[in-house]
């Protein structure tokens, strides 16, 4: 995923849209982030994407479920993206279930 730096979605590759259960990007474009996730796990979202945005790297684990699979526990990294002139741009996000 690729976010803005206050957290809304601009993209997601074809790989994450199938693991979120939504075929089309158009439908999680401009959502914030966090809201695809369970609220319990929002102060680590929103905490990872915060630190990201400042520079840093973030790796953590999280119990994430995507119906119909059951609960399981998702790594997810947050990382800056940086443009050509060096300031930050976006966050990426990788997650995946362990």
């Amino acid at each position: 995923k690729i976010l803005s730096r206050d957290g809304r979605v601009l993209y997601v590759n074809r790989a994450g849209r199938t693991l979120l259960g939504q075929a089309e990007l158009s439908k999680l474009t401009g959502r914030w982030w966090w809201d695809l996730w369970a609220d319990a796990e929002k102060p680590a979202l929103q905490d990872a994407l915060a630190c990201a945005a400042k520079g840093a790297q973030m790796r953590f684990q999280t119990p994430r479920a995507v119906p119909p699979a059951p609960v399981a526990m998702w790594e997810v990294t947050a990382a800056p993206v940086h443009g050509g002139d060096g300031a930050i741009h976006a966050v990426m996000v990788v997650s995946h279930p362990l």
